[in-house]
């Protein structure tokens, strides 16, 4: 395995095969692709309120409508999220 690079650049401290990186931005995407993979299969839905899908955690109570909330919208960042 060939390690290019500095996990920090000032002190020159070569990238290594035990180095960590952020993901960042690249997990939207994967989590996207899988919750349109579910959507394919039937297990979810784009449009219903998300609530119903949540079983460990709810969206909370606000002055704004809740069931307004979809996957859709989350997907579109049109969610308020």
């Amino acid at each position: 395995v060939q390690c290019i690079g500095f996990a920090n650049i000032e002190t020159k401290k070569p990238i290594t095969t035990h180095t960590i990186f952020n993901v960042g931005s690249i997990s939207k995407m994967v989590s996207a692709w899988g919750l349109m993979q579910l959507t394919e299969k039937g297990l979810v839905t784009l449009d219903e309120p998300v609530n119903k899908s949540l079983v460990r955690w709810k969206l909370p109570v606000s002055q704004y409508d809740v069931s307004k909330v979809t996957l859709q919208r989350i997907l579109s960042h049109t969610a308020g999220l």
